[in-house]
């Protein structure tokens, strides 16, 4: 009849199940596997979720890891209203983790979170983070991490860490707007001289870009001020204080100048050269702060800077057939503005050079400070048809010759 039939079924399946779970707990696991699979295939009852939880063990224990994970992914996207959900996610997770199964360990890394805000789902975007960097999936990252901060088991020096990640991989591999949101909110929250040093000069750089000096100033008065002497911590204030430099000067300043249209060409030659002084006072600021990369740059771009100066003021002359006297206030008052301009000059070199020797600088910074070594310049005008201002230069015999200087 029916009923006999069905109740054969049901006595069935009752004893492939308890058959497979008897057999799995006496760690017969080659019996457990062949009842419980012939249960799953030919039943889908309550009871079918926590055998395939059972065969995926077995599976595991008798090494078939194919299909142990198999089992784990079909409980896991098929019965997630079971009660043993849960455990399938978490040890398909900690199985396709050990066998460097990348795409299923994020698999079930994602299924889990989605589910679950708990201690385990913390660890498990933990190791997703790391594992969608290393495949370069840094918006998934990204996502993982700010996760991440906004879970309760985030303490606040965790979190700054976690902003402080998220921060070098904007930087690397983001948006500039996101990266200026994040050291932003690092701003705010850190205390630790090297996060903030970074935080705060993303933020300068970000001012620079938009021509804001007077927040660039503000930044760096900020900065300045970070307790620390880690050389990460001075290459940032001194690129903070270089940002503040190179906007100092307008293009302007190096504009070419005839002496015919100056009203008063000595005092032309002296604004010149005091607003020269004045801009050294801020490239010097760079170095004030330590040793750096950025000093040696700061110095030997200002020595660009005063020797297009000195062609210019080289390229201001008066009428030889004035009066002596005029003649002779003129040339002397020029050469004292001349003076200033080489002593500066003189003085970048030397800061470069020492910074160079001593291997705080970058190789193009490098390769230009040993060229100009081995040089002899001439700083005299040359005045002929050819034109006037230009700057000579001859090969020393002795490259190593401190003679240099003036």
């Amino acid at each position: 009849s029916e009923s006999k039939r069905l109740d054969s079924k049901a006595t069935l399946a009752t004893a492939l199940f308890e058959g497979g779970l008897l057999n799995y707990k006496n760690k017969d696991f080659q019996s457990s596997i062949r009842r419980l699979k012939e249960y799953t295939t030919r039943f889908n009852n309550s009871k079918n979720a926590e055998a395939r939880f059972l065969l995926a063990n077995a599976y595991w224990k008798t090494k078939k890891h194919t299909q142990a994970l198999e089992e784990s992914l079909y409980l896991v996207k098929n019965n997630q209203a079971s009660e043993f959900w849960d455990k399938a996610c978490l040890l398909g997770f900690e199985w396709s983790r050990s066998l460097a199964m990348e795409a299923t360990t994020l698999f079930f890394v994602e299924k889990y979170v989605k589910a679950k805000n708990d201690r385990q789902a913390y660890v498990m975007r933990q190791l997703g983070t790391r594992i969608y960097l290393g495949l370069q999936k840094y918006s998934d990252a990204i996502r993982h991490i700010e996760s991440l901060i906004k879970m309760k088991y985030s303490s606040e020096a965790r979190k700054i860490e976690l902003y402080s990640n998220m921060l070098n991989i904007l930087l690397r591999f983001g948006s500039s707007d996101s990266a200026l949101s994040v050291a932003d909110k690092l701003a705010t929250m850190t205390t630790d001289s090297g996060i903030l040093a970074d935080a705060l000069l993303i933020k300068a750089k970000n001012y620079h870009k938009k021509n804001n000096r007077a927040e660039l100033i503000k930044i760096a008065k900020r900065i300045t001020t970070i307790p620390s002497k880690l050389p990460k911590v001075t290459t940032a204030k001194a690129t903070v204080l270089y940002l503040i430099a190179s906007t100092s000067i307008n293009q302007d300043f190096f504009d070419p100048v005839h002496s015919i249209s100056l009203s008063d060409p000595i005092k032309h030659i002296e604004d010149r050269t005091k607003k020269l002084q004045n801009f050294f006072t801020v490239y010097k600021s760079v170095c004030e702060v330590g040793a750096s990369s950025v000093c040696a740059r700061s110095m030997t771009e200002f020595e660009n800077v005063a020797l297009k100066t000195l062609v210019n003021i080289d390229s201001v002359t008066i009428n030889e057939d004035l009066d002596e006297q005029s003649v002779y206030s003129f040339n002397q008052r020029k050469k004292k503005s001349r003076d200033i301009v080489k002593s500066i000059i003189n003085e970048c070199y030397a800061k470069a050079l020492a910074l160079t020797l001593k291997g705080f600088s970058l190789p193009e910074t490098t390769q230009e400070v040993l060229w100009r070594k081995g040089m002899d310049w001439n700083f005299e005008p040359i005045s002929s048809s050819a034109g006037n201002g230009y700057i000579r230069w001859k090969m020393r015999g002795d490259r190593n010759n401190s003679d240099y200087l003036f």
